[in-house]
């Protein structure tokens, strides 16, 4: 648990993206099939023991049931009718959707347990800054990139006093000094 809490943020992101795509394909394939099955069985359930048997012989795959049933002339109620469309849709889109909603799960909770909390610390620690408590320290545990390159700083300005800020670690002091210079201007 260690060495994944650790990651870096690339393949962080990278790991819970592939997890939530080998999910939902698994998920969509379960509804699939599940919405499949369902269908055939309305259809089923209309048709006589001979008249399934002689249906299969026509449609040789029971999936295809559904369509012959549809050629055929099988009634279906209004709500079996609904039911049947609502399993349509879901047989067509799911591998679709499924995959869109779990990536933007995967996006969700990747950036609530590893980007929000060092931003998190990061602001306290910029509050913490600007109410002067000096002694202030920022408590993260992870060893991955994103609060090992910031620290935060005070900019003393004359016209708008105190301003708390972040630079990186590395930071050359000209692309410092433009931050700065755009801070000031605006």
């Amino acid at each position: 648990m260690e060495k994944i809490r650790n990651l870096s943020i690339r393949r962080s992101f990278a790991l819970y993206l592939s997890v939530a795509m080998i999910l939902s394909f698994f998920c969509a394939v379960l509804v699939q099939g599940t919405a499949e099955q369902f269908q055939i069985h309305l259809y089923r359930k209309h048709l006589k023991e001979e008249t399934y048997y002689e249906a299969l012989e026509e449609a040789i795959y029971e999936e295809n049931l559904v369509y012959w049933g549809n050629s055929h002339g099988v009634e279906l109620s209004d709500v079996e009718n609904f039911l049947s469309e609502t399993c349509d849709f879901l047989i067509t889109w799911s591998g679709l959707l499924i995959p869109m909603i779990g990536c933007g799960g995967a996006i969700l909770l990747f950036y609530r347990k590893k980007i929000q909390p060092p931003l998190d610390a990061m602001s306290q620690a910029l509050e913490a800054i600007a109410r002067e408590e000096w002694d202030h320290s920022i408590d993260y545990q992870n060893r991955d990139e994103l609060l090992s390159q910031f620290i935060p700083i005070l900019i003393i300005d004359g016209k708008n006093g105190i301003i708390p800020s972040i630079i990186r670690i590395g930071m050359n002091w000209d692309s410092f000094a433009g931050s700065l210079s755009r801070c000031a201007c605006s």
